[in-house]
């Protein structure tokens, strides 16, 4: 199991498709793929002596699964056309509605994001509160 995180890529995204229904693109990019390769690469050099015994796949790509951070479906941005939601987490056009979770975020790291979250919570509830 490894912790990693794509390069943002505006070409990911959910949209609605000519049915009305949520289609979603998603793609590992070249970059995506190589920052892995290079990362296993360098990890099983720097731990050879622990992992001589195992079986290692140098191309992963076929056999990659996800679990993690979701991020991105309202993506935060200033300019309508790029996001979903303004700095104030309100939705662009839609009065009274904001949106608090990962998915205003561009993207995540590895670690976990509920503290950014928490943050932007505590931001929208001063926000709410002072309307």
């Amino acid at each position: 199991m490894t912790f990693l995180e794509q390069f943002p890529n505006d070409q990911n995204c959910i949209t609605f498709n000519q049915n009305n229904r949520f289609s979603i693109k998603w793609k590992i990019s070249k970059d995506d793929s190589l920052s892995i390769e290079k990362f296993l690469e360098t990890f099983f050099q720097r731990h050879a002596d622990i992992f001589e015994d195992y079986i290692i796949f140098p191309k992963i790509s076929k056999r990659l699964e996800t679990s993690g951070h979701h991020s991105g479906g309202c993506r935060m941005s200033s300019d309508p056309t790029k996001g979903v939601v303004d700095s104030n987490l309100k939705v662009f056009g839609v009065d009274n509605l904001f949106v608090v979770d990962g998915s205003v975020l561009g993207y995540s790291g590895h670690a976990n994001t509920g503290l950014t979250i928490s943050a932007l919570a505590l931001k929208c509830a001063n926000v709410i509160q002072s309307l």
